[in-house]
């Protein structure tokens, strides 16, 4: 018996089917990508606010930094207001400050306690932005539980010598605040010798 080759035919069903596979797994690509840049957002969030915040309470700690605590341009009472839906902050921007040679920020001159957060790489000349976040923060008692157990519930600590740090990042920053990626982190932090 004699094979014969493959047909026309049969050639053209084989590479249909195979463009119909290939099409379909590309078209998943830009899901991937777009996974992928919101999971380094975030990841990025996680860091920058991190260290935003223990910088913070490292300024806290110093002798005298307490004071910085009781700024209400800082760390207001309550959340910091957010813009009207599809706006953004009012491009009032103080001049930028660096935590590390890679994250700065800007105290909002209008605005108590929002910043503008840039995490970037390269020279001072052509820097290049990895991250740009608006931060607000505020301030909360430190609450814990009663050590007592026959009283129970939960004690309320000196605000002299502890207090909560709250930060929302909402990013990315040149986005109206509504279609922004959120998170919000908290840092407690205890005033040394108290």
């Amino acid at each position: 018996m004699r094979k014969t080759p493959f047909n026309m035919i049969e050639v053209l069903l084989a590479l249909g089917v195979i463009a119909i596979g290939a099409v379909s797994i590309m078209a998943l690509f830009p899901y991937g990508f777009a996974s992928s840049r919101d999971s380094v957002a975030e990841s990025f969030a996680g860091d920058s606010a991190d260290q935003f915040l223990h910088w913070f309470a490292a300024q806290a700690r110093t002798p005298g930094g307490w004071a910085i605590t009781a700024d209400p341009t800082w760390l207001p009472a309550a959340k910091p207001s957010v813009p009207a839906p599809g706006a953004s902050e009012t491009p009032a921007w103080g001049a930028a400050v660096a935590i590390t040679p890679n994250l700065q920020y800007q105290q909002h001159s209008a605005d108590a306690g929002v910043l503008k957060v840039v995490f970037q790489r390269g020279s001072a000349a052509m820097p290049i932005v990895d991250f740009s976040s608006v931060y607000r923060l505020w301030r909360e008692d430190v609450t814990t539980p009663n050590p007592n157990p026959t009283v129970g519930g939960s004690i309320t600590m000196n605000p002299l010598s502890a207090l909560a740090i709250n930060l929302e990042a909402s990013w990315p920053a040149e986005l109206p605040y509504q279609r922004r990626q959120k998170a919000v982190y908290r840092l407690e932090v205890f005033k040394p010798g108290t």
